[in-house]
């Protein structure tokens, strides 16, 4: 979640220490290995990274689910036209943000996101603590904006094990369209996002939910209303026809209260690294 499994990354950890121990000696210690590695990154992989980066920056904001390009436009300042639009191509090509919009969904008001692990680790830990405490990530591992963190990151962790989800679903062999989707909120209903969305060539489509949680996950009244929400906007909204399944994915699995009916299958962290 924080290394993106880049082995030259790893190839820095230290055997005896703890993981908070790791990512202090190889992001906040004065020494740190990593300590500059964003801005090196950056300059390697493009030319006047200065602008590829006001992109990275409009969209690295956690509380922000997705921009469309106009909206990174307005907030850059970048002036539209084909280097803008290359800018976007090849940030998506390196992996640093992936473009999503629905079949039914027009492309131009396709969303962009980042999913790049470093890139949000950077932005929402490193970048805030500006190297003024070599033990950062120690002293505030259980803080409300790690937290945010944790959820994010493994938003995106998943979204890189769609075949692992669909094996434990027990359709790796069936035809799939994953995509993702969202509606946008009127005066007459809420809005919905889902980001993993699993259009079965057996005649189901899984919407797929992912929670980080330190213990077992609780869907309570909030939530469960949450989820209903999504369910009927894409069900109103969307052109799938297919019978709907939602799935939830968490780190430690889903407690069964009285909303755990709600969902169809659960899928957990360990299954998502099974070999």
């Amino acid at each position: 979640m924080i290394l993106g499994g880049i082995p030259y990354y790893w190839s820095f950890l230290k055997k005896g220490l703890s993981v908070a121990q790791n990512v202090d000696q190889l992001f906040f210690t004065e020494t740190a290995p990593l300590r500059d590695e964003f801005d090196a990154l950056y300059s390697t992989l493009f030319n006047r990274p200065e602008n590829y980066l006001k992109v990275i920056g409009c969209l690295s904001d956690g509380r922000k689910t997705g921009m469309t390009r106009d909206d990174i436009l307005r907030e850059s300042k970048l002036s539209d036209g084909g280097t803008f639009s290359v800018i976007l191509e090849e940030l998506e090509e390196c992996g640093f943000i992936r473009r999503f919009a629905s079949a039914d969904t027009a492309e131009i008001n396709a969303l962009f996101q980042l999913i790049d692990n470093y890139t949000l680790f950077y932005y929402l830990c490193i970048k805030k603590n500006a190297f003024s405490d070599e033990h950062y990530w120690s002293n505030t591992f259980t803080s409300t904006s790690h937290n945010v963190w944790r959820g994010h990151a493994f938003e995106r962790v998943c979204l890189q094990h769609v075949h692992q989800i669909k094996t434990a679903l027990g359709i790796p062999g069936v035809q799939t369209n994953v995509c993702s989707w969202f509606a946008r909120g009127t005066e007459e209903r809420r809005g919905a996002q889902i980001d993993l969305v699993m259009q079965r060539a057996d005649g189901f489509t899984d919407l797929c939910e992912m929670k980080y949680s330190a213990n077992v996950f609780t869907i309570d009244k909030d939530y469960a209303e949450n989820l209903q929400n999504k369910l009927e906007v894409y069900q109103k909204q969307s052109k799938d026809k297919r019978t709907l399944h939602l799935v939830l994915v968490t780190t430690n699995g889903v407690a069964h209260n009285s909303y755990f009916n709600m969902i169809q299958n659960e899928v957990t962290m360990d299954q998502l690294f099974a070999i």
